[in-house]
């Protein structure tokens, strides 16, 4: 059900050095390593785990930035859920 959490990071270098001796505890490495987000995993079709800049250019907090995904087999599913 849950594909990706992402947080939020005022400093994204040093939140990747961080998590990236956190998610070697369990197994898990980089997936995705973009310019502004960087994403783990323990295998490649797991949930993830993030770390991002707000994309709105802002101060990350506890809710600017933060995003939870969930995983939904096809786009009428997400339709029905979003229309609920």
């Amino acid at each position: 059900m849950i594909g990706c959490v992402t947080v939020g990071t005022n400093d994204l270098q040093r939140a990747v050095e961080f998590y990236d001796q956190l998610m070697a505890v369990i197994g898990a490495t980089r997936f995705l390593d973009k310019d502004h987000y960087v994403a783990w995993s323990v295998k490649p079709n797991d949930p993830g785990f993030s770390v991002t800049k707000p994309l709105n250019g802002k101060t990350a907090t506890a809710g600017n930035g933060v995003t939870v995904s969930l995983i939904m087999p096809n786009p009428e599913q997400v339709n029905m859920f979003y229309q609920k």
